[in-house]
């Protein structure tokens, strides 16, 4: 199950979450889920329906995404400290890759958009700081995804030229 301790380092860890006080923390912990994978297991399938976010409390994670014209494509590996999924419970949408334990597993904390939502309409200040802080990440990522996408046009036009 992982302890309250363990809960609390392994989302305190999460950048994302650097605003948040203890006590938010530990209410996300109280509603976390841990799962420990084994080397390959699969957390996340590429085009799921989804409606939580997990953190990487242990080893790692690989996301792939698929690719029409053979294996899936490695994307990045990530470790403790780090989560997927946050645009699946934001939104509720389709999983846009696929995530797996990498070769010594992984521990995972998860957070159910369902068990989120009861525990921030109890708390306004946890609400406001936790979408603050979900807007914050994906604002990141977006302009992560438009940076790449210059620098692999230029590279796409350098290779014409």
């Amino acid at each position: 199950m992982g302890s309250d301790e363990q809960r609390f380092i392994a989302i305190r860890a999460v950048g994302l979450f650097r605003e948040l006080s203890d006590g938010d923390i530990n209410a996300l912990g109280a509603i976390s889920r841990r799962s420990q994978l084994g080397a390959g297991e699969l957390l996340i399938r590429e085009g799921a329906t989804g409606d939580s976010m997990f953190i990487v409390s242990e080893g790692r994670v690989v996301i792939t995404k698929g690719s029409h014209h053979g294996p899936d494509e490695t994307i990045v590996a990530i470790g403790p400290g780090h989560y997927v999924g946050l645009n699946a419970l934001v939104e509720s949408a389709s999983r846009s890759a696929n995530v797996v334990a990498g070769d010594a597993g992984a521990v995972v904390y998860e957070l159910r958009f369902d068990d989120l939502e009861v525990v921030l309409a109890q708390d306004e200040s946890l609400a406001a700081a936790f979408w603050r802080a979900a807007a914050k990440g994906l604002s990141r990522q977006l302009r992560r995804a438009t940076t790449d996408a210059v620098v692999l046009r230029a590279l796409i036009r350098a290779q014409q030229n």
